[in-house]
């Protein structure tokens, strides 16, 4: 089995605190030990990101759109919690961009 907790606890020791998505990450842990140890035939993985793209608010870009957060399919990683690359986020320091909208 492959444990996804292992990013919540590494944000956890950098700041002392977890945040809303740490929290759902490790609630998505329980729940795909519990789901893929029962035997109904679906997997760890199958069972994780159920729970995550159930339960973890999808985020966009404030400059271009493109959807932020865990595996979007990006060539890159996220600039930060706004943005999607250095470039957006650039730009739209520039027109005083502050909140990434949710979908």
């Amino acid at each position: 089995m492959v444990s996804w907790l292992g990013t919540a606890i590494g944000k956890q020791m950098l700041n002392g605190k977890m945040g809303f998505k740490e929290k759902c990450e490790q609630k998505a842990n329980d729940y795909a030990d519990i789901v893929a140890r029962s035997g109904v035939g679906v997997t760890y993985n199958e069972a994780y990101e159920y729970y995550m793209k159930k339960y973890l608010p999808t985020y966009y870009c404030l400059n271009c759109g493109s959807k932020l957060g865990l595996d979007c399919g990006e060539a890159e990683a996220d600039y930060n919690e706004d943005f999607c690359s250095v470039g957006c986020a650039s730009e739209m320091k520039r027109n005083g961009a502050t909140n990434a909208k949710t979908h």
